[in-house]
């Protein structure tokens, strides 16, 4: 006897009726719940039917029918009985309706199961049932009883993965939508599904679908199949320059996965780039998060970091750093950077001050450094003092300051001497000392002509000799 899947139906008997007679007294409280279990493919079979949290007392002249769907053939039933609790019954068949009728001092109480057994039932049809219930003196209460069937969910191969009915509520009646999924195992992965027989899925392919409920019990099956794993090494270089991970925490991967990785680099470096043994396919190797292609092999993927330095530029009052400009600024360990000091009107470039050790040119307003530390580095500046349009000396010795003498060693001194720390000391000293010596030699005629033709003659022969190179320079 096959009983593969069942019918449910809730019916509800609206009154509670009284009888007079000693030998039955029946009544009526929902809910009842009704199932119907009917065979595969219709073959000739029991059908058994069974009431749940039955509201009914009824007694021998009471009668319960069940009503088949058209075209099915009740004249080859063999035997019709209630089973629990009563064992004696009689039973006649009404066209597609088999009425069953309790024995003599038989009863069915409230709030029993009652199973019901039709044997040998012909040609049964899909569709839906009906179920009356009534008594002598009563009219007789019917329901519909939808057809249901059964959803059995399997997997292949065995331990490849999981099957799961979400809606969870089988048996279903014909055309439902129910929801499905597979879950595959570790080392393994979801194919399709397949049924038996053959349903309508909204996409086979895809681990969680629906399928449409045949009008027939049926068999789900979720499909798996093998799945080549390999092993993920992760490193990083320099050691402490920082951490690399794969962000799933796994350490073997399927051929072809697409693998996020997520690289964080230590204090004093930054990352640089990804590198991997043998070689895959990177979203972006210089992303710190970026996924790769899993190869058909072990594989090591590298984070590659980077030592920094940080450079603290800054200047005194007088004028700027314009190049990197001033504050803090990230460089690789070793990189030669360009350092441009630029004075305001009124001051110039003394000298860098501060971490100077891999500065090029202290002196120089332009030059580089190599950052090889963490460095401050301060751009000092100081006001250019007044400058006086005389040369005692020379003018003394000549007797007039328009002199083309003076003239040359003018232009020597506001193009050279004044472009220099050291020059414009010099020329201060000049100025501070000379006075009382002009003073002095300008009385006498011989001192005058002495100083000329030693001093400041020869001092503008060499000066006008080389004015191509200093006048170059400055």
């Amino acid at each position: 006897m096959k009983r593969v899947s069942s019918v449910c139906v809730a019916l509800s008997l609206l009154a509670v009726l009284t009888l007079a007679s000693s030998a039955a007294l029946a009544a009526v409280q929902p809910p009842v719940t009704v199932e119907v279990t009917n065979p595969v493919a219709w073959e000739l079979s029991d059908y058994i039917i069974k009431f749940r949290n039955l509201g009914l007392l009824l007694g021998p002249a009471d009668y319960i029918d069940l009503i088949f769907p058209t075209g099915t053939n009740l004249a080859t039933v063999t035997s019709a009985a209630v089973t629990v609790p009563a064992t004696v019954t009689t039973y006649t068949v009404i066209g597609t309706s088999l009425r069953i009728l309790l024995a003599a001092g038989e009863t069915i109480g409230w709030g029993i199961d009652v199973t019901i057994v039709v044997e040998d039932v012909t040609n049964p049809a899909p569709g839906d049932y009906g179920l009356c219930v009534g008594t002598s003196t009563m009219s007789t209460i019917c329901s519909n009883v939808v057809a249901t069937y059964e959803v059995t969910m399997a997997v292949e191969p065995a331990g490849g993965g999981t099957a799961t009915d979400v809606s969870d509520e089988s048996p279903y009646e014909a055309s439902t939508v129910v929801s499905i999924k597979a879950e595959a195992n570790a080392g393994y992965r979801f194919v399709n599904w397949t049924a038996a027989p053959e349903v309508v899925f909204a996409d086979s392919n895809a681990a969680e679908t629906t399928f449409l409920m045949p009008d027939e019990a049926v068999t789900i099956t979720a499909r798996f199949e093998p799945v080549s794993t390999h092993a993920l090494t992760m490193a990083v270089v320099p050691v402490g320059g920082g951490v690399a991970t794969a962000v799933s925490g796994a350490d073997s991967y399927e051929t072809g996965a697409a693998v996020a990785i997520k690289a964080e680099a230590a204090g004093g470096y930054r990352f640089a780039n990804w590198t991997a043994a043998p070689e895959v396919v990177f979203g972006n190797a210089h992303a710190a998060e970026t996924t790769f292609i899993m190869p058909d092999e072990a594989v090591t993927i590298t984070a590659n970091f980077v030592a920094v330095c940080q450079l603290t530029i800054s200047a005194t009052t007088g004028g700027s750093v314009v190049a990197p400009g001033e504050g803090k600024f990230t460089y690789d360990a070793g990189q030669s950077v360009s350092l441009v000091a630029e004075p305001d009107d009124g001051y110039r470039f003394v000298e860098w001050a501060g971490n100077v050790s891999t500065v090029d040119d202290l002196n120089a307003a332009s030059t580089t450094i190599i950052a090889d530390g963490d460095y401050s580095i301060t751009a000092n500046f100081e006001k250019v003092p007044p400058v006086s349009t005389g040369c005692f000396i020379a003018t003394a010795a000549y007797g007039t300051p328009g002199a083309e003498q003076i003239d040359v060693l003018r232009e020597f001194r506001n193009a050279v001497l004044l472009q220099s720390a050291a020059g414009s000391q010099l020329v201060a000293l000049y100025y501070r000392v000379s006075p009382p010596i002009a003073d002095f030699i300008s009385g006498n005629r011989f001192l005058r002509a002495l100083v000329r033709e030693l001093l400041v003659e020869p001092a503008t022969w060499l000066i006008g000799a080389t004015v191509d190179v200093w006048r170059n320079h400055g």
